[in-house]
């Protein structure tokens, strides 16, 4: 018995071991997986549409022009960290025109179409990207006249450069779509157009023009 006792006692501990040896054993972990780094940087393309409050000063009078604004753009961004920069240009039409009339004169002045190419630098935030942006800006003056001239009415155009700063947010959708919103300031001081007048001889005409934008915009980054 007391040999049979002893061969039980073993056999009891033998079994109990790999469940101890198995218990102090460390639980092998494995590591979170990190969490996918948003990325602003490549190219995009887009649209854009809105609304324009142009300022149009013509001889002695000033008036604000409410205008539709629509056009696309193409830009580029780099990121280091949560800093985003990059350029883009674009392209914009706008809108109607708005003379006035004072008896037998008429006269009045507008943009025929609007460009810019601006840097952009901002901070990412996730999935929310806010930004400055400024460079400058293109367009086409035009001008109708007859003060200078009597009855006839004289036509101007000329081509300018201004200048253009603003911000904007925008938000990715997905990898690839982003929409967003901007605003931008745009001024091309004061002009002096010139042209040949219907009665002989160079006629001229001062202008200033300026315009407040604000456009929605949705871009696909490749």
């Amino acid at each position: 018995m007391k040999i049979k006792g002893i061969l039980l006692a073993s056999a009891a501990g033998v079994a109990s071991m790999p469940g101890a040896q198995a218990a102090d054993l460390p639980v092998k972990s494995y590591p979170a997986a990190a969490p996918v780094a948003v990325s602003w940087a490549g190219l995009y393309i887009g649209a854009h549409a809105g609304g324009a409050s142009t300022r149009e000063f013509i001889w002695d009078d000033s008036y604000h022009r409410a205008s539709f604004v629509g056009g696309g753009q193409i830009g580029y961004n780099f990121q280091a960290g949560n800093f985003v920069y990059g350029v883009e240009v674009d392209g914009s039409w706008i809108s109607g025109k708005r003379n006035f009339t004072d008896g037998s004169f008429t006269y009045g002045t507008h943009f025929s179409w609007l460009a810019t190419a601006r840097v952009r630098a901002g901070i990412a935030l996730g999935n929310w990207h806010i930004y400055a942006t400024g460079g400058a800006a293109f367009t086409q003056i035009k001008a109708t006249d007859t003060d200078c001239c009597g009855p006839v009415q004289i036509h101007f155009k000329k081509n300018v450069v201004g200048w253009v700063f603003g911000g904007g947010v925008e938000h990715m959708l997905t990898r690839n779509w982003i929409v967003g919103a901007e605003v931008l300031m745009v001024d091309f001081g004061s002009n002096t157009l010139t042209t040949s007048s219907p009665l002989g001889g160079i006629k001229s005409l001062r202008v200033s023009n300026s315009a407040v934008i604000g456009r929605a915009k949705l871009n696909y980054k490749f």
